[in-house]
């Protein structure tokens, strides 16, 4: 009997009351007297309470590529070891003045609006090294975080910049001057589009059928920042600054980034979770704190496993509310913070989670079916064609919070209907493929408080 099937036959033996706490959930039993009257002694509403496993764990398949951030550079954490992040970035036109015969180019400079950053002071002496790639990057493939393209080994250009994320007014933009002869080469094919007097010139530079080596972000060896550049920022991009004949205006036209991933390395020798090596391991000698860190692979796995053990002993049942709370505790670096929320992705049969699998929308954003096999949802979510996942929130006492209802009622229906339970553990992953935030979970502070309703026997 599936979910929707038991609500229906709740509603044909007259006992619809027992819908009404699957949409209007308390968490005190008291509450529940609008929906179960105390007077009707069909019913018998309880409370049962879970402190759930959690266990740190290494997963090196992140995407990389769906995000609007552009992971670039290196950082070194005690936790979770070292993450170098070498961004791939493919240019494309965004728009502006075209030159004309009479105008003269001026200057071309890249800035790169910097919407997250790790780091542990104010830097100075950052490097940032542009190579060209050898290949490019392509739109319908799907790009990991293991994976890179070869480049030319010398750098096109070479910048050093300071960084400083405190005071009144922290930085944001990071200014790259382009050489002439990179600045000319972009410059030169926007002069040929503007005087093609076929317009097929100016058709191929619109369509981005001009081919442009994606330009490759090398970090120093000795950074010491992580930084998110935001690639849909209207300053993110390569300017062309370029004068009329009368030298009294200048006119600007943009490139933006089109397509990127990031390369990341890792390198946990030396840290806490240093005997985290293999995909998927779990670490087992941390038994205070469990973490999440996208950048370095690690993440949080979160067993049912008492819960289950529970539903095994239970009949007929119907789930009022299903709260889950992990406790983190304060970010231990000066600009790093927690992780805002997390969603919930089901560990499968092969041990994996399947990432692609759970998102609410596929690659082209249509709506993913699959996303009720992968993933835990919102309870609304569960009677609709438009799948969303459930966030699991960060609020001011670092305290994650989410109910999870339905997901749990579907637990109860596959013991009922002697079914498999469709997962018995879970990751938590950020939305946000490519937070730099970090989480340490206190691992006897997961909990998850269940009130229930069943049929008097």
């Amino acid at each position: 009997m599936t979910l929707l099937d038991k609500l229906t036959c709740l509603y044909k033996s007259g006992l619809a009351l027992l819908l009404i706490p699957f949409f209007f959930a308390c968490d005190d039993p008291s509450q529940l007297g609008l929906e179960v009257p105390d007077t009707d002694d069909r019913f018998n509403v309880q409370k049962a309470e879970f402190s759930l496993p959690v266990s740190t764990i290494y997963i090196d398949s992140l995407i990389s590529g769906y995000s609007n951030f552009s992971t670039f550079g290196q950082y070194t954490d005690p936790v979770t070891g070292k993450v170098r992040a070498t961004a791939y970035n493919l240019i494309g036109i965004d728009g502006g003045h075209l030159p004309d015969t009479t105008d003269t180019f001026l200057r071309a400079y890249m800035k790169l609006a910097v919407s997250e950053n790790r780091m542990n002071s104010e830097l100075v002496g950052e490097e940032l090294h542009i190579h060209e790639a050898e290949d490019s990057l392509f739109t319908s493939a799907v790009y990991l975080s293991r994976n890179s393209i070869p480049y030319n080994s010398e750098p096109i250009l070479s910048h050093t910049f300071d960084f400083d994320p405190t005071g009144t007014r922290p930085d944001s933009i990071i200014t790259v001057d382009l050489s002439d002869e990179l600045a000319l080469k972009y410059y030169n094919q926007l002069y040929r589009a503007a005087i093609d007097g076929s317009g097929e010139t100016l058709d191929s530079l619109r369509r981005n059928y001009f081919f442009r080596k994606p330009l490759v972000f090398v970090p120093g060896e000795n950074n010491q920042g992580l930084y998110n550049f935001d690639v849909t920022s209207e300053y993110t991009g390569i300017y062309f600054e370029m004068e009329n004949d009368a030298k009294d205006t200048v006119y600007t036209y943009k490139y933006k980034f089109r397509r990127h991933f990031s390369n990341l390395e890792r390198d946990k020798t030396g840290s806490e979770l240093q005997n985290l090596t293999e995909d998927y391991q779990e670490n087992a000698s941390t038994d205070t704190y469990s973490y999440s860190d996208v950048m370095a692979g690690v993440y949080t796995k979160v067993s049912l496993q008492p819960l289950l053990d529970f539903i095994e002993d239970q009949k007929l049942v119907t789930v009022n509310s299903s709260r889950i709370q992990l406790q983190a505790t304060d970010p231990n670096q000066n600009f790093t913070s927690n992780i805002q929320a997390f969603n919930g992705f089901f560990v499968l049969g092969d041990g994996r989670i399947n990432g692609p699998g759970g998102q609410a929308q596929d690659q082209n954003g249509s709506p993913n079916p699959a996303a009720s096999r992968n993933a835990i949802l919102r309870d609304e979510s569960y009677f609709s064609a438009q799948p969303a996942l459930l966030n699991i929130t960060l609020d001011s006492t670092n305290l994650y919070r989410a109910n999870m209802a339905l997901f749990t009622q579907l637990l109860f229906d596959n013991h009922e209907n002697d079914k498999e339970f469709i997962t018995k553990e879970f990751v938590l992953v950020s939305p946000r493929s490519s937070t730099l935030n970090q989480t340490a979970l206190i691992n006897s502070e997961v909990k998850l408080t269940l009130y229930y309703t069943s049929l008097t026997e």
